[in-house]
């Protein structure tokens, strides 16, 4: 990419409406340095409004220089308050889960900046395999994390599409958001749920590993858990970053705010 940010990306999108939906509710942008996925919720046309209006608040931040994660958090602040003018428009109660990632620089260091709010996930694959860098805002995770589920149980569970916090008209809920460095050979993935109840982690990995293109590779992934069922819209965005500096130390996120 141009700028002063040292490193060099590759990306691509896919999104499917599944087997069982009528529309995809789903939104996503991939206008580099800006990376996001939304899942919206509240029925037909709503849902999607939901999410067009997330996205569209992140993508504000494409042309905006030297982005912080302040302004991640201000355009979820924005998503809300076009959410809560939908809902004043509507009969149902739209709102959507949100997760970006965007490139961004510290002190000349090349950072993802993580944003999540819901139960759409980002990843990053590496050399230490399939990492989630976000956490659901969900039922199932509340009870994975007391100890109550299996990762793999909760994936499967009746109520795994019951979220505890998302962009929604009746509270203004805080995103959590991190700063990750870029490291060498860096793949991210953002994906709506409709990804992660069909496939498990170790699938998507072995897919991440075949394929090196990321368009490839969210396309193959999108139509993977389509055949496997289908049962919610897939939408995945694959992101390569290289060029970054030569450092391989794997980092733990850095937690910003919005963690409880």
């Amino acid at each position: 990419m141009s700028g002063a940010i040292p490193v060099t990306l590759r990306w691509g999108a896919s999104t499917d409406v599944g087997k069982v939906r009528k529309e995809n509710q789903d939104g996503y942008c991939a206008s580099p340095p800006v990376f996001a996925v939304a899942d919206g919720m509240g029925g037909r046309e709503q849902g999607a409004a939901a999410a067009a209006i997330a996205i569209d608040a992140m993508q504000s931040l494409v042309a905006k220089e030297n982005i912080e994660a302040d302004d991640l958090q201000r355009c979820a602040a924005v998503a809300w308050q076009g959410i809560v003018e939908l809902s004043l428009e509507s009969e149902s109660t739209p709102g959507t889960t949100l997760t970006a990632a965007i490139l961004a620089e510290d002190a000349g260091t090349p950072y993802w900046i993580i944003l999540n709010i819901g139960d759409s996930r980002t990843y990053r694959f590496g050399s230490d395999g399939l990492v989630q860098i976000t956490v659901d805002h969900s039922v199932v995770q509340e009870m994975v994390e007391t100890g109550a589920l299996t990762r793999e149980e909760a994936r499967t569970h009746p109520q795994s599409n019951l979220v505890t916090r998302a962009i929604v008209m009746e509270v203004q809920q805080p995103a959590d958001i991190w700063k990750i460095p870029v490291l060498p050979n860096d793949r991210l993935v953002l994906c709506s749920d409709g990804l992660t109840a069909e496939l498990p982690d170790t699938y998507i990995a072995k897919l991440l590993d075949r394929y090196d293109d990321p368009q490839v590779a969210a396309a193959r992934l999108v139509q993977v858990a389509v055949d496997l069922g289908g049962r919610d819209n897939v939408t995945v965005v694959v992101v390569d970053a290289t060029g970054s500096p030569t450092s391989t130390e794997r980092t733990v996120p850095i937690p910003v705010r919005g963690q409880e």
